[in-house]
């Protein structure tokens, strides 16, 4: 059943599967198989998820967490019929939303292309979205999609992009390098001992003054000499680190 859940691709089977409350309750691995599914429709991902939570079950969602708080800003109808109504526009809102840049990766854009008339553009269409649709496109959206997400002004929105399980190692790169993201965005990146792994992103922190500088110091010491010349010469991290790279560039020789 967790398998059809993440592969059928007729939303009518799909809401089949998702009425079955007691199977999901015992499997909330259908419930986290049907959110990630594409073609599951926004209103029935947010019932399942909103299942879980009212029976205190836990499910295995990357940003768990950030898609119940975005649920919990969501209005809900007494009404049947008005809900019916609301969940409806839901769908169609998410699915223009979706549906254009399913496949679009392409070159991730940095902050200067989001600036763009073309990008902006694309902002607009997210503008119609609630807080608990944006944090499912940043699951199963394009990466073009989760970059415009991770600029969110609402912390929920942002964190749940940068958990996305589609997120690759070329996104986290870009993000540590942005300052525009959310700081808490940077110290997630910063406290995932994954993607310290990857010395462009331990670089691109240390030089992003929106790194905390606790952090950006603990990093300094695994900077090769081309970064610390670099480091020691940048007017946009604080007198302290730039100090301490100094230092270790003396060192260094």
């Amino acid at each position: 059943m967790v398998d059809l859940a993440g592969s059928l691709r007729d939303d009518g089977l799909l809401e089949i599967i998702a009425r079955n409350e007691q199977r999901l309750l015992r499997s909330p691995a259908i419930i986290k198989a049907l959110y990630l599914n594409p073609a599951t429709r926004m209103s029935t991902a947010n019932r399942c998820v909103e299942l879980a939570i009212r029976n205190q079950v836990e499910v295995d969602i990357p940003a768990y967490k950030e898609i119940a708080q975005g649920l919990g800003q969501e209005q809900r109808y007494s009404d049947p019929m008005d809900q019916a109504l609301a969940d409806a526009q839901a769908d169609a809102t998410f699915g223009e939303a979706h549906g254009g840049d399913l496949s679009e990766e392409g070159d991730l854009p940095d902050d200067a292309s989001l600036e763009s008339d073309k990008a902006l553009s694309r902002q607009k269409s997210l503008l119609g979205l609630t807080v608990s649709q944006k944090i499912r496109l940043a699951h199963i959206g394009s990466g073009y999609q989760r970059a415009l997400l991770l600029r969110d002004p609402n912390r929920v929105i942002a964190m749940a992009a940068i958990k996305s399980p589609l997120v690759k190692e070329t996104e986290v790169i870009r993000v540590s390098q942005s300052r525009s993201v959310n700081d808490d965005v940077i110290r997630h990146i910063a406290s995932n001992r994954e993607w310290l792994k990857l010395h462009q992103v331990k670089v691109a922190l240390v030089a992003n003054p929106k790194c905390p500088l606790p952090t950006a110091m603990r990093l300094l010491p695994h900077m090769r000499l081309v970064d610390l010349r670099n480091l020691a010469r940048s007017r946009d991290i604080p007198s302290a680190l730039r100090n301490a790279a100094k230092n270790m560039l003396k060192k260094k020789g």
